[in-house]
């Protein structure tokens, strides 16, 4: 899905802005807005395609144009967030993780994880002071996600994150969108994934999904040339769903969400992309109005191992995002088939075993 009447055009950062304006007369576009992507060497204009006209027709129109450096939709993403469940799971996910013995050698100090997201709760008592910086961005108000995720990753109250020392950045690249669903666009999440480098981002969570995005996928692969680690959620989709971005980019550690007896999540994501597994049913998490709700989705599952990078980063502050992929990977309990596979990747992941992989033990 995209915005049905927007377009963004990628340009290089050196070419004035008001050759934007060329542009879009000659194919009588309307600017909305720019935003200059450092990482990128690119400024992003976002047109509006007036008068119901063609999406496909406009593209293809303005292809071939040599002002243009790149042109696409304005994709939008949804989080990857299940039904509430009926029972209560407490706080197993730390138990699987082995988080407790993890965290007697590390609790995320001097990481800093982006929450690309609709906004952290930042009064919640079980994230005071988790928050260092928040992204000047689209995001209107507070919506429960951002919450949620955060405090899986970082909590350190009723809840208990993995990584309860590390900082966070909000992101909030989501707001409400006509459907009363929280919606980002292509355009909001690489100013964001921009800004969260800037700030000196060690790990990226992106607990949304979405279609193919050109645009996406290389501020991903600008902030890994950065250092940066891009967690992303496998997708809610079902057995039968296509791959989902940016879970699936290469070098993203793309997370399936498991339930307290090991079983995969049933709307899960299947595919080659999958990296690793983590508990994502039945967690539990801060949420609204300052309470606690128990959640499902991949989008939980990816915010443990968001926490566990943090850990490992604490413990070696170089550490690239190569080997961090093969420490989960080498420490994962296999589930499923033997050996790596399509439903949990390498298998569920482990705080303590990450962290020994990594020293060597």
């Amino acid at each position: 899905m995209f915005v049905p009447d927007e377009v963004i055009v990628s340009v290089t950062s050196a070419v004035p802005e008001t050759a934007d304006d060329v542009v879009g007369r000659s194919y009588d576009l309307q600017i909305l807005e720019r935003s200059t992507i450092p990482s990128l060497d690119r400024r992003l204009v976002r047109y509006r395609v007036p008068y119901g006209r063609s999406m496909t027709r406009v593209l293809s129109e303005m292809q071939n144009d040599p002002r243009v450096l790149a042109l696409q939709p304005n994709y939008y993403y949804r989080h990857q967030q299940g039904s509430p469940p009926a029972d209560n799971g407490l706080q197993y996910a730390l138990v699987k993780l082995d988080v407790a013995r993890a965290q007697a050698i590390a609790l995320g100090s001097g990481a800093r994880i982006a929450i690309i997201d609709s906004g952290i709760d930042q009064t919640h008592p079980d994230l005071s002071g988790s928050v260092v910086e928040t992204f000047p961005g689209t995001g209107t108000g507070i919506e429960t996600h951002g919450t949620e995720v955060s405090g899986i990753i970082a909590a350190h109250g009723t809840v208990r994150g993995v990584a309860p020392e590390a900082k966070l950045l909000d992101v909030r690249v989501f707001a409400p969108g006509q459907d009363g669903q929280a919606m980002a666009t292509s355009f909001n999440v690489v100013r964001g994934i921009d800004w969260a480098l800037s700030k000196h981002a060690h790990v990226l969570n992106m607990s949304f999904a979405g279609p193919r995005d050109s645009l996406l996928e290389d501020s991903i692969r600008a902030a890994a040339g950065r250092g940066a680690i891009t967690v992303a959620a496998a997708g809610n989709g079902g057995p039968l769903a296509a791959p989902a971005y940016p879970a699936a980019y290469p070098g993203v550690i793309a997370v399936t969400a498991t339930d307290f007896a090991d079983r995969l999540y049933s709307l899960a994501n299947r595919g080659g992309y999958i990296s690793v597994a983590a508990p994502g049913v039945d967690v539990l998490a801060p949420s609204g109005d300052h309470a606690h709700q128990l959640l499902s989705g991949t989008s939980y599952a990816a915010a443990y191992v968001s926490g566990i990078v943090a850990l490992m980063i604490e413990r070696d502050p170089t550490i690239e995002a190569g080997s961090v992929r093969l420490a989960l990977a080498a420490a994962a309990v296999d589930l499923g088939p033997l050996g790596r596979d399509d439903q949990f990747g390498a298998g569920r992941v482990n705080a303590l075993a990450t962290l020994r992989a990594i020293a060597g033990q």
